[in-house]
């Protein structure tokens, strides 16, 4: 558990660390596998020019600075939900691909003119948010129930945790 600690309502983990056998939502029993979740940050990672490249590197580390960030990369943390939770993280995904598939058969439909261009822009609309919802879950900008708030080199500060789940945690050593 030395893993695992709290400060106040934040939830501090380390990389590589499995979370108890209980849904840190809502404290009910975990039921099903471990799901692997990606905690990280997004960065622009490529700017034209020297000049913007100097200033967006600037702006991020007197961000990081004044935060109290260290961000060193994603960190990976083994969670068990309870059954609820894992049915509304199975519809998040269903509905994803149902935005893909409806989005991607509409866009098919105008382009061989078997509907009118005008139809389709719900399609389109459709499959883009399910492009960005694949791509957001899988970078982990998208996070589910847990979301972070603070990184300092393999650790991060989680939002989100039910403070039943939390009161058997030790305070962070500050």
């Amino acid at each position: 558990m030395d893993d695992l600690q709290r400060d106040g309502d934040l939830l501090v983990v380390y990389d590589g660390v499995t979370l108890p056998h209980r849904c840190p939502v809502c404290n009910a029993p975990a039921s099903g596998a471990t799901a692997t979740v990606r905690f990280g940050r997004s960065r622009h990672g490529r700017r034209s020019g020297v000049a913007a490249f100097l200033i967006g590197n600037a702006i991020e580390r007197i961000s990081d600075h004044l935060t109290g960030d260290r961000y060193t990369g994603p960190v990976e943390v083994r969670i068990r939900l309870c059954a609820v939770h894992r049915r509304q993280l199975r519809y998040l995904f269903a509905a994803t691909w149902a935005l893909l598939v409806g989005g991607a058969a509409g866009v098919f439909f105008v382009i061989t003119d078997r509907i009118s261009p005008w139809v389709g822009i719900p399609f389109l609309l459709a499959l883009m948010s399910g492009v960005i919802l694949v791509f957001g879950m899988a970078s982990g900008f998208v996070e589910v129930f847990l979301r972070s708030r603070r990184f300092d080199d393999r650790r991060v500060w989680l939002r989100g945790a039910c403070p039943e789940f939390l009161e058997d945690l030790t305070d962070v050593d500050r």
